[in-house]
């Protein structure tokens, strides 16, 4: 097996370890191992990954998504995770910040949507202790 990024680590496990049926999603053209390299891990691919393609995704296959795992507080996923347990309440939401410090400075703390997307939050993981 080759490298594997942060982000398919936890899909991965639940693939292995549970017998999950996991499905990553990304853009076309994005620059992906899983694929190549992780067995048993399903791969689609949205046009341009744009906010809206995201949600509309969500809408139309909610009723797989036991657990969605977004990457990153940014304010793209803001909606997505909102939209997401809107349509799926008793859905799972994991958020990995996969952060650096340079990224926390510019991020939206004191935001009143950004409590309300970590409100959303199941389960919050960083590969960071000072983070």
């Amino acid at each position: 097996m080759g490298m594997i990024d942060d982000v398919t680590v936890i899909p991965y496990l639940l693939y292995k370890n549970h017998g999950c049926d996991v499905v990553i999603v990304e853009a076309k053209g994005e620059y992906y191992r899983t694929k190549t390299c992780v067995e048993g891990i399903k791969m689609e691919f949205l046009e341009n990954g744009s906010e809206e393609e995201k949600l509309h995704y969500i809408e139309e296959h909610v009723d797989r998504i036991d657990c969605l795992l977004l990457r990153g507080c940014c304010s793209s996923n803001f909606r997505v995770s909102q939209r997401y347990k809107q349509l799926n309440p008793s859905g799972r939401l994991y958020i990995e910040l996969d952060t650096n410090s340079a990224w926390v400075d510019r991020n939206l703390w004191d935001m009143e949507v950004f409590d309300s997307f970590m409100s959303c939050c199941d389960v919050i993981a960083t590969s960071s202790r000072t983070l």
